[in-house]
């Protein structure tokens, strides 16, 4: 089975490249799955409904869905981009994100709510996780910067901060020297 992620910034063109490979694949018959995998802020979407929007619950609601993505993130991985589809016989996987785009997550968040002893422990599970990665064969997506404010509006998404951009552009070009079947794309 061929396992192929897709990284990049938000309107760097993820979704549009795995739908146009997705849909070039099953017209050659290939048995091809596509995946979507990124952290989930769950208690913190709560918090946030609830009303509880005090600096320190916040903290405390981002640390728990982080520590929860650390130990459920990665069977989620493992079963909707690995086990299931090779029982159903798929031979390529496409994922969008995966755990690059989680470690984003995770260095943005440490960085904006001084959350690093929690998130440093964190960390280290999803860098273990690292040599699964090394399997898999990444499509590095990238554009001009500049290009970005206009795509997230062409596409109605809120904007992303410098800062989050940043944190994936550092977080994506260490992810890469660590993998060997890997391409970069300017789009």
């Amino acid at each position: 089975m061929k396992i192929i992620v897709f990284i990049g910034n938000p309107g760097a063109g993820k979704t549009t490249h795995i739908s146009l490979a997705f849909n070039r694949l099953k017209q050659l018959g290939c048995p091809v799955h596509r995946s979507y995998i990124k952290t989930v802020f769950v208690v913190t979407q709560l918090f946030d409904k609830v009303g509880l929007l005090s600096w320190s619950a916040w903290r405390f609601a981002v640390a728990l869905d982080l520590i929860l993505n650390t130990i459920i993130l990665p069977v989620i991985m493992y079963l909707r981009s690995i086990l299931i589809p090779s029982l159903l016989g798929k031979r390529v996987v496409l994922i969008e994100e995966d755990l690059p785009g989680s470690l984003v997550d995770y260095v943005h968040a440490a960085i904006r709510l001084n959350l690093l002893p929690i998130v440093r422990l964190s960390l280290g599970m999803f860098l273990k996780l690292a040599s699964i990665g090394r399997r898999f064969h990444i499509v590095y997506l990238y554009c001009d910067k500049r290009l970005l404010p206009e795509r997230w509006d062409k596409r109605g998404t809120p904007p992303e901060t410098n800062l989050y951009v940043l944190v994936q552009d550092l977080v994506f070009r260490i992810w890469l020297k660590h993998i060997d079947s890997k391409i970069s794309v300017n789009t």
